[in-house]
């Protein structure tokens, strides 16, 4: 869902230094692929299948300058980080090296996408914007203002989906920006955009929507038991959410009726994935929970005792954590790690395993890898 045909970039990615100059070309084709969705698929665990070294070596390490807004984009030859502050910056891939950075209007509020050639970056506050930077020279090809914007943004087609935490939905070209619709939903709204078939997902303080994704109408509606505050999740014909009130629940994807609710008791912020018919979640206790999917009625924990912010990562041989204190781990069966390393914390995005690489952004900006 998350890849589309690679293409190449036949001018190369342009540095830009410490002083915004521009020296010359980065020669050399660059190989991309599109990186579509938040998290790479909606179920937010596109590591699912991906096997973690045993044993894995240090790759880079490199600073950005402050923290991620949230999980990374990830290229063929690029990684994408929108900062907490008002930057957008671009980094080899396979050394970590700056491509390119962009100054914002407004603070990093959601992850970036790529899509073949433009990344789409959006900001916070009351000068939040959309962007769409060309990727092979590191300039706007447009913006769009939309204040306190908010995320996961959808990409559909030549159509980028976004919401406000004022509760505005605003579908644009993916190529020019122009607006194709705007729709007013009457309540804030902080989990921001999930597509499921041809309807955007929306949650408010407390209501589910779908809208119509061609025309922004709303087509469903229904009270939830809980607040949601995170992105949520989808597979398997349900919609699950995590709540800070310690709730997980789930919805019929067609429907909206509750299919089943379950309480943690305790705080929930980082949002759930989905993999292997299972739902995983962290809590702030330092909890990771496991609930089937189809039922969820008696949920295992495993107590980390260190508190979590971020969402797990599930993996082939086991589940990736991140804790606020700056610890990485690695856990199979136990809550015993059997690899353990620690950064600078706290450590509030996911991370991202791709192609047998680990990109974890710790407290201080700095992203580390290893493979």
């Amino acid at each position: 869902m998350f890849r589309h045909s690679a293409r190449i970039l036949a001018l190369g990615l342009i540095a830009v230094n410490a002083g915004g100059c521009y020296p010359p070309e980065i020669r050399g084709p660059v190989t991309e692929s599109s990186w579509t969705v938040y998290r790479g698929d909606a179920a937010r665990a596109e590591s699912a299948d991906e096997h973690f070294a045993e044993d894995p070596t240090p790759y880079w390490t490199a600073g950005t300058g402050r923290g991620a807004a949230a999980s990374i984009a990830v290229g063929d030859s690029i990684i994408v980080i929108q900062e907490t502050a008002r930057r957008l910056t671009v980094l080899w891939r396979d050394s970590g090296i700056r491509a390119w950075r962009a100054n914002l209007r407004g603070n990093g509020t959601t992850g970036p996408l790529i899509v073949d050639s433009l990344i789409l970056a959006a900001t916070g506050g009351d000068d939040g914007r959309v962007y769409a930077f060309r990727l092979e020279t590191a300039r706007p090809e447009w913006d769009e203002k939309l204040p306190f914007a908010t995320g996961p943004m959808v990409v559909d087609d030549s159509t980028v989906y976004v919401a406000s935490e004022a509760g505005i939905v605003v579908a644009l070209d993916l190529w020019d920006g122009e607006e194709i619709w705007e729709r007013r939903i009457g309540a804030r709204t902080l989990g921001g955009l999930l597509q499921v078939g041809e309807k955007l997902v929306i949650a408010t303080e407390d209501s589910v929507l779908t809208l119509d994704m061609e025309t922004g109408e709303t087509v469903g509606s229904v009270e939830i038991p809980a607040q949601v505050r995170a992105p949520a999740a989808a597979s398997g014909g349900l919609i699950v959410f995590s709540s800070p009130e310690g709730v997980i629940f789930a919805l019929d994807q067609e429907t909206l009726e509750l299919e089943w609710s379950t309480e943690l008791g305790e705080a929930s912020f980082g949002g759930p994935v989905i993999a292997r018919d299972t739902v995983f979640a962290t809590s702030i206790s330092g909890k990771l929970w496991k609930l089937g999917l189809d039922n969820p009625s008696a949920p295992l924990s495993t107590n980390l005792d260190i508190a979590m912010r971020a969402s797990p990562v599930p993996i082939q041989n086991g589940v990736i954590v991140t804790t606020l204190a700056g610890e990485v781990l690695r856990l199979e069966d136990s809550s015993e790690p059997t690899w353990m390393v620690r950064v600078d914390g706290p450590i509030s995005v996911a991370p991202i395993l791709n192609k047998g690489v680990l990109f974890v952004v710790d407290g201080r900006g700095k992203v580390h890898t290893w493979h």
